[in-house]
């Protein structure tokens, strides 16, 4: 007999991870490394378990594969122990962490723009099959989905701005602007 529950409480297991990562300095073609460490939190995401060792294991099994995509995915912003220049690799690394908060919120915006949208065109397509197609209907249809595209397209743009305006802020290399690879200090 197969017993399958319904659990509404949550599961979340804990996976810590540490990797040690090579890098070859693209300013002076050192070579170094460096350990990188990563946590993460995993949940059974099935509405229906059939015990909760099983539901354990998979929330297990989610923080691991989370855990492992960011120890491949992911880099510290660790300065070259013999010029000091951060990868550039690395610096991308993380600017896409940072500022995740006005990302979700400005999808978000743009998530609900698509659905005006593709309500605007359901009601288009409503009337062309009703057979109560009026230029009005058109015109008034356009003008919504314009009016509704700049209000809510706005914030979207302003929070992107905001979010690469801020990201852009972070280079911890601006130390060498300006510095020709003869010049600098550490340079062999």
């Amino acid at each position: 007999m197969l017993l399958i529950f319904f659990s509404s409480s949550k599961l979340l297991a804990r996976a810590r991870r540490s990797c040690s990562k090579c890098v070859t300095c693209e300013k002076c073609h050192e070579t170094f490394t460096y350990c990188m460490s990563r946590e993460a939190f995993g949940e059974d995401k099935s509405v229906f378990s059939n015990t909760r060792e099983v539901a354990w294991r998979k929330a297990e099994q989610n923080a691991e594969e989370i855990v492992q995509r960011m120890l491949q995915e992911e880099s510290d912003p660790i300065p070259c122990p013999s010029c000091g220049w951060v990868q550039e690799e690395m610096i991308r690394s993380v600017r896409r962490r940072s500022y995740t908060g006005l990302k979700n919120l400005g999808n978000a915006f743009l998530l609900f723009i698509a659905g005006v949208f593709a309500l605007t065109v359901l009601y288009l397509f409503l009337l062309v099959f009703s057979y109560k197609w009026e230029n009005n209907a058109l015109y008034g249809a356009c003008e919504f989905v314009g009016v509704c595209t700049a209000i809510l397209g706005t914030p979207y743009l302003l929070l992107w701005l905001l979010r690469w305006g801020l990201n852009s802020l972070y280079n911890p290399n601006t130390k060498f602007v300006g510095q020709n690879s003869e010049s600098h200090p550490h340079q062999k």
